[in-house]
């Protein structure tokens, strides 16, 4: 997700990798574990993190 105010580009809690190869995997109650990400990254990706002028983590992030 980014947050854009004014001339301020906030990213938060960034996963760029490609979809499935970050862990551990999580599971919601009813469905088969999905490694994270769960989707591709959007075509803009790359342009979008060269704007970014902050980065917002909320929480840790398996590595």
């Amino acid at each position: 997700m980014v947050i854009e105010s004014g001339d301020k580009f906030i990213l938060v809690d960034p996963m760029l990798g490609e979809r499935g190869t970050a862990g551990p995997p999580f599971t919601l109650f009813r469905f088969k574990p999905k490694r994270n990400l769960i989707l591709d990254l959007p075509t803009n990706a790359m342009e979008i993190v060269r704007k970014t002028t902050h980065c917002l983590i909320t929480h840790l992030h398996p590595s």
